[in-house]
Order: C-alpha cells, then sequence, then structure tokens
C-alpha cells in the first residue's frame, strides 16, 4: 500500500474552486508531476479534459446521457506510456443504461479455466506470502523517503 504525507495527494475539483481549482486540474493532466495522485469532480472530466494517465475512473453519481457516459469512459481510454488498461468502478450500475454494441463490441465470453473447467475458476489459490520481516500481506514495512524527492517510494 502507498502511503503519502502530501496534503495534495488527493483533491476536489468543482466548478465553484476557481483559479485554484483548474490549478489542481492541470497540475493532475501534468504526466510529469504526480500529486495530485486522486482528483474527485462530479462532472470536470466530463468533457474537454486531456489526462492521459488515468488508470481509475469511478462513478458514484446518476449517468443520465450515453454521450456523457462515454465521455467519461473515454478519458480511461487515453494512451500513456506504460498503460496498458483502465478500471471503471460502476456503483450506480451506469453501464445497464448504455448498451451500444456498435461502441462497445459484442461481449468477449470467459474461456473456461484449464485446471477446473469452470468460469470463474473455482480452483484454490495458494495463500499469499508473509513479509519475512513484519510478517504480514502485504508487507507494512516502513518505506524510506526518496533521497531525491523525499517522497515515500
Amino acid at each position: 500500500m502507498k502511503t503519502s504525507t502530501d496534503p495534495n495527494y488527493c483533491q476536489r475539483v468543482t466548478a465553484d474552486d476557481g483559479a485554484l481549482g483548474e490549478q489542481h486540474l492541470r497540475d493532475f493532466q501534468d504526466n510529469e508531476k504526480t500529486i495530485p495522485t486522486i482528483l474527485t469532480t462530479s462532472q470536470k472530466l466530463s468533457t474537454g479534459v486531456d489526462a492521459r494517465n488515468i488508470r481509475n475512473i469511478v462513478l458514484m453519481r446518476p449517468i443520465n446521457s450515453m454521450i456523457e457516459f462515454k465521455q467519461i469512459i473515454g478519458r480511461g481510454t487515453r494512451l500513456f506510456d506504460g498503460k496498458d488498461y483502465f478500471t471503471i468502478y460502476d456503483f450506480v450500475k451506469a453501464h445497464l443504461h448504455f448498451s451500444d454494441p456498435e461502441w462497445d463490441g459484442e461481449p468477449v465470453e470467459e474461456e473456461p479455466c484449464p485446471e477446473c473447467g469452470e468460469r470463474p475458476c473455482v480452483c484454490e489459490s495458494e495463500p499469499p506470502q508473509l513479509c519475512p520481516v513484519c510478517g504480514k500481506s502485504p508487507c507494512e514495512c516502513p518505506k524510506e523517503p526518496c533521497p531525491v524527492r523525499g517522497m515515500l517510494r
């Protein structure tokens, strides 16, 4: 688990935030910067924002327009070096309202597991390895600050 003591790690941006909100949005779009890492907004990312390194989209409010839905999801499709995928967390089940086979393509049926033959796989997996130092998984050992930027690694 990553930790950060930077107070700007997560920023909320709304239309009422003015210049400071716009600066947080520009910093988030700047792929050379790592802060803010998380940007919350209700509508700022639905149109006209080019933030290529978006890896997670969280839907927490109803979306009533297919165009807006596609614009929001489209933020995750931007290409960026080292980004192979993005994840959508849809807490409001917005995807159920916007079936569009022409845009989505046909559903891909999951292949059965080669071991158990089930979809999804029901094979037993090995428990995660515990850290030999702290004895936990994931490791909770204290991290060292970066000697150049002073941020935790």
